[in-house]
């Protein structure tokens, strides 16, 4: 049977036709929606220092699996947004992003299961819960963190997405608009 949804296609019937012009938000698999979300909100991520997260699920259409995006809520500078809650059996990754460089952070990777402060980090709720997660770094890259065997893939490397380019991995000869740019520069937030 198909999916009648009321995704980010301004609220309409889903049209199965729309998917591949990503109008209606539907994507091939999870890297996929990932890959979509930084491009949507790695720049606001990094411009308002303020760290974004989502929840990632799954649907059927027509008999194939595909993933899309729930909005996302905002946090602090070192804080991910509480997030919708994590609904088993159709959320089945999170993502979220870093903010800006901050040099008291090691924000272009996973935080660890426990952080200096005590509190929990990224890789303890992905552990802990058993599912996959995403974050968009300050340096522009999308990492990938799954849970089964604790391994950390590079989806986009460095300079992929909009990127901080007070982050020193941050790629020079990155092809964001901003970098480099001193006007652009001057807009970026300061700590």
């Amino acid at each position: 049977k198909d999916a009648k949804l009321n995704l980010a296609n301004g609220g309409q019937k889903f049209n199965p036709k729309l998917y591949e012009s990503r109008s209606a938000g539907v994507f091939t698999g999870l890297e996929a929606a990932g890959e979509d979300w930084g491009k949507r909100y790695n720049e606001k991520s990094i411009t308002t220092n303020k760290e974004l997260h989502s929840n990632i699920f799954a649907l059927k259409i027509n008999g194939k699996r595909y993933a899309s995006y729930r909005e996302p809520t905002v946090g602090t500078a070192s804080t991910g947004g509480s997030g919708s809650k994590f609904v088993f059996g159709s959320d089945v990754a999170t993502i979220h992003s870093h903010a800006a460089f901050d040099p008291r952070f090691d924000n272009d990777i996973f935080s660890p299961d426990i952080m200096p402060d005590g509190k929990n980090g990224d890789t303890w709720y992905y552990n802990t819960y058993q599912f996959t997660g995403f974050v968009t770094t300050p340096n522009g890259s999308l990492l990938r963190f799954n849970y089964f065997d604790k391994s950390v893939t590079t989806i986009l490397p460095p300079g992929t997405l909009y990127s901080d380019i007070r982050d020193p991995t941050t790629p020079r000869r990155s092809l964001n608009l901003s970098a480099g740019d001193p006007e652009k520069e001057a807009e970026r937030p300061t700590k």
